[in-house]
């Protein structure tokens, strides 16, 4: 599956309304090139219980870092997170027979990257787990 596809999934289980918003444009010469909203977010996503707005971008774990240093890279991004939207980078991976995610959310003047999830680590058998566990806390997707 691809990172979009998984956030797609994570996102509606999660029960928010997302929307793909990148695009492939056809240019005069007859190249393609990919266009993200406000050039750096693949997802839309809107939580109607939370009254919340998200943009996500969508990639894999080995290229989160790559892909925050694009977003803050964006004349916009002040506005979109002063306008109140939540504006994060999700980095996918494979975790046995899992997909977990990183996700990392942006916030501040600076633009710092907050980590909003870890990845799954093994468990102790001593530490008692799963009273407050949640696929929304965690990010793992079984497929």
């Amino acid at each position: 599956m691809t990172p979009t596809a998984l956030t797609l999934r994570l996102l509606r289980q999660w029960q928010y309304l997302p929307a793909v918003v990148e695009r492939w444009v056809q240019l005069p010469d007859g190249k393609n090139i990919r266009r993200d909203c406000y050039g750096g977010f693949d997802v839309l996503a809107v939580d109607p219980r939370g009254k919340t707005t998200w943009l996500v971008q969508c990639t894999t774990l080995s290229n989160l870092s790559a892909r925050i240093k694009k977003l803050r890279g964006l004349p916009d991004m002040p506005k979109l997170i002063a306008g109140g939207v939540i504006c994060e980078a999700w980095g996918w991976h494979r975790q046995g027979e899992c997909w977990a995610v990183k996700r990392l959310r942006l916030l501040g003047d600076d633009l710092e990257p907050v980590l909003m999830t870890q990845k799954r680590t093994r468990r102790r058998l001593t530490v008692q787990s799963g009273l407050f566990d949640t696929t929304e806390t965690r990010g793992i997707i079984n497929v």
